[in-house]
């Protein structure tokens, strides 16, 4: 049976405490969570956890936990976390996933100097833009992409205020038309979760199996902000530094792309 339908004939008892719990501690709980269980459920479950939470539960008793929509119509988490402009790694490690440290690491190793916000689990980009604020730097969207065959695989950079359009993507690249990728070779290939995607993750793609695709109005920015592969920081990084060090670190050439031009 899958996970989707054993959580379906859960007593509502349980749900109600597994809703809780998975409010009150999502930033480890939903990575360990979807570690282990969710690699048969679609990565929204997050926001039917939520409004199954809105609906069994008073909100009053639980302000701090439960989420608003955004002005744009999505479903964001309420950031009750001071955010504060750190420089660099933090100095306690304990409780961090091993791909965070691994990032500060690979960052440190090539001394790129990068400053760090910690904050609440992110899942969206309408949910970035109090960190945006304090980050001061181009939030972009992340995109795992692959044709339909799914032989080619694309991670695409482009500023936050832009619509991707899969048709404009494909033509400059002569391919056919591309869709979302599956999250499971997401995280194979990157060793990142939905809601996490980050060019960071390319460090870990060893055999090149994910070929970068970078918005060229990306370029005009001072900085670029991204996640360290997980969505409880975000770093705050020059963008010479990314692209004259941490890229070619990487060792995944990026094709450069121009969108926005159709309508």
């Amino acid at each position: 049976m899958s996970t989707g339908a054993l959580w379906k004939k859960a007593d509502i008892r349980l749900r109600t405490y597994i809703c809780i719990y998975f409010l009150k501690y999502s930033s480890l709980f939903w990575n360990v969570f979807e570690k282990c269980f969710l690699k048969d459920v679609h990565h929204n479950l997050w926001e039917n956890i939520l409004h199954f939470t809105r609906k069994t539960l008073n909100a009053t008793i639980f302000p701090r936990y439960l989420t608003k929509k955004s002005p744009c119509g999505g479903i964001h988490k309420e950031n009750t976390m001071e955010l504060k402009l750190e420089n660099g790694r933090p100095a306690d490690t304990t409780g961090r996933l091993e791909k965070e440290i691994r990032t500060y690491d690979f960052l440190d190793a090539l001394q790129v100097p990068y400053q760090r916000i910690d904050h609440e689990t992110l899942m969206t980009i309408e949910a970035c833009k109090d960190v945006d604020k304090v980050l001061d730097a181009v939030i972009c969207k992340n995109l795992f992409l692959c044709n339909r065959q799914e032989t080619n695989f694309y991670l695409l950079l482009l500023p936050g205020d832009k619509k991707f359009k899969t048709k404009e993507v494909s033509s400059q690249l002569g391919v056919a038309r591309l869709s979302f990728g599956n999250e499971t070779y997401m995280e194979k290939f990157l060793d990142i979760t939905p809601g996490s995607v980050s060019i960071l993750g390319l460090m870990n793609d060893k055999e090149n199996h994910v070929q970068l695709l970078i918005d060229e109005d990306l370029l005009k920015e001072p900085y670029i902000g991204c996640h360290p592969c997980i969505n409880t920081s975000s770093l705050k990084i020059n963008m010479k530094d990314m692209m004259e060090k941490i890229i070619p670190a990487m060792k995944h050439e990026p094709i450069f792309v121009k969108l926005g031009q159709e309508e």
